[in-house]
């Protein structure tokens, strides 16, 4: 308490600045990894219930999202005003049984949309998606020319005036099935590290001149009695300044992220 007395005003902020921002991020890092969800397009999507319905929810590109999966495999997704399905996927154990060979986790299924099959196959247990031909089904990417969205599959084939945002067919098997990865958010690694940044800097302002003489004296004698420079303590206020700015972005960088 003494040498915290003993510093100047701007030390004293600073240290008080560093003491609330662990309080109150600790208090949102906790509640921030007590939602559990999936990340959807580099975006996390809370999990929740209503009523019979498990519903991710979140925001992509600042643009309401939401899927909605019903009891039965059926899935509906919204993205802003736009709405995809109703999907339904069904899982039918005849199309495994007539494969040669089978990988630990595949199941047989069904995909429709508005009463038509859009796919036949396998999901495997990454996943990925095998019709009855043994093709792979992939996500398809796109590309815009001359102002119009191409959809390209995994096969190379193109289809014009696409829509990014509806969900691929691996996403719809996915949610229906609840093989969705089951994320948080708040990345505890970076609550650590904003944490031990705020302590080295604390104790670069009550320890200043002991840790200067401390390193002086690795590389002089006498260093007992050698003073800072007016460079040297411009740099340690400077440091002090930017510190804290450094431990909030890490801070809120890792609040965001999911993990």
């Amino acid at each position: 308490m003494q040498r915290f007395k003993a510093l100047d005003l701007f030390q004293k902020i600073v240290l008080i600045v560093l003491a609330i921002m662990i309080v109150l991020f600790t208090v949102l890092y906790a509640l921030a990894n007590s939602k559990v969800g999936t990340v959807y397009r580099k975006s996390f999507l809370t999990r929740d219930t209503e009523g019979e319905n498990t519903v991710y929810s979140g925001e992509i590109e600042g643009m309401a999202a939401k899927f909605t999966v019903s009891p039965g495999g059926n899935v509906l997704y919204r993205y802003g005003d736009k709405a995809y399905g109703v999907y339904l996927v069904k899982q039918d154990d005849s199309i495994i049984a007539n494969r040669d060979f089978l990988y630990a986790g595949e199941i047989g299924i069904e995909i429709w949309e508005n009463g038509e099959m859009r796919f036949r196959g396998v999901l495997t247990d990454d996943n990925e998606l095998i019709d009855e031909n043994g093709n792979y089904v992939f996500p398809p990417s796109f590309v815009t020319i001359n102002g119009t969205v191409v959809s390209v599959d995994g096969n190379g084939e193109s289809s014009a005036n696409a829509d990014p945002d509806a969900p691929s067919l691996n996403t719809i098997a996915s949610f229906a099935l609840e093989r969705v990865a089951a994320n948080h958010k708040g990345n505890r690694a970076a609550w650590i590290v904003g944490v031990l940044l705020s302590a080295i800097i604390a104790v670069s302002m009550l320890y200043a001149d002991e840790l200067f003489r401390f390193f002086m004296s690795l590389r002089i004698r006498n260093a007992h009695s050698a003073q800072p420079s007016d460079w040297t303590l411009i740099s340690r206020h400077l440091a002090w300044m930017f510190g804290p700015i450094a431990v909030l972005a890490i801070f809120i960088v890792g609040l965001n992220a999911a993990v």
